[in-house]
């Protein structure tokens, strides 16, 4: 299996997960010339994903579905809560529900739900059989230990470091309610949250890390990576690190179990 991020950030999410034959599209974040072009870096063609995943409703991972549905008519699976919030007909989903696998192609797909301000949030567990797992935990408000066994073993992980409190707290641009609802149980995971997340798994962690959505105006990477580090270094675990950026995707990253 492997992975490419091809955005990450408030301003659009979307990854790419492929195993054989199956090319999973994960959030549809970008304008579809945006991810158009993209794909095309990573020697895709948008004509080939095989299904597309919608972690929830909000625009930073919607931007450019409905346009995507009309002109490929490709599967979309989500919860009914999500498609709801999108005024999506039956006709155009799959409902997922939590914590009950979908086998697609040659991935399993395991929705697990979260603390988010959403209306049936989810976020996802990939698995080859018998083989490499790879893990998705953004778009979180808390660490909480029912996540971290879910995603306790998975070979690699894209984990949410959103903001550094201190230039959240800082920043003149954002009202008090915007900062509240970031920083708060319902809103994204900080820097050190992401790292107390990393600790609940403790050694069961991944061997990949790709640290993702970090703020453009609240964060940095080099601070994002400093305070990984930091914590990486307290349980003793030494993954292979990649930095998710809003501007460029990650190239493909290898998972091996």
């Amino acid at each position: 299996m492997r992975l490419a991020v091809l955005a990450s950030g408030s301003k659009g999410n979307a990854a790419f997960i492929e195993h054989d034959s199956t090319l999973l599209l994960l959030d549809c974040g970008l304008s579809l010339r945006s991810l158009k072009k993209r794909s095309e870096e990573l020697g895709v063609a948008l004509e080939d994903i095989t299904a597309i995943l919608i972690s929830h409703e909000h625009t930073d991972h919607t931007n450019s579905l409905g346009i995507f549905i009309r002109r490929f008519s490709p599967v979309v699976y989500m919860t009914r809560g999500t498609a709801l919030q999108l005024e999506l007909a039956e006709d155009d989903f799959q409902p997922l529900r939590a914590y009950q696998p979908q086998v697609i192609g040659s991935i399993s797909v395991l929705p697990y739900t979260l603390p988010h301000d959403a209306r049936e949030p989810v976020q996802f567990v990939f698995a080859e059989k018998d083989g490499a797992r790879l893990g998705f935990a953004t778009d979180i408000g808390r660490p909480l230990a029912r996540i971290a066994e879910i995603l306790s073993g998975c070979n690699a992980l894209v984990l949410e470091c959103n903001y550094d409190p201190q230039m959240l707290e800082d920043n003149p641009n954002y009202p008090r309610s915007v900062k509240e609802r970031i920083s708060g149980g319902y809103g994204h995971l900080s820097n050190a949250q992401a790292g107390e997340l990393l600790a609940l798994i403790g050694k069961a962690g991944p061997s990949k890390l790709i640290a993702a959505h970090m703020s453009e105006n609240n964060n940095s990477p080099q601070i994002a990576e400093a305070e990984l580090q930091l914590q990486l270094r307290k349980i003793d675990v030494n993954p292979q690190l990649t930095l998710a950026g809003q501007s460029q995707p990650t190239g493909w990253i290898e998972i091996n179990s």
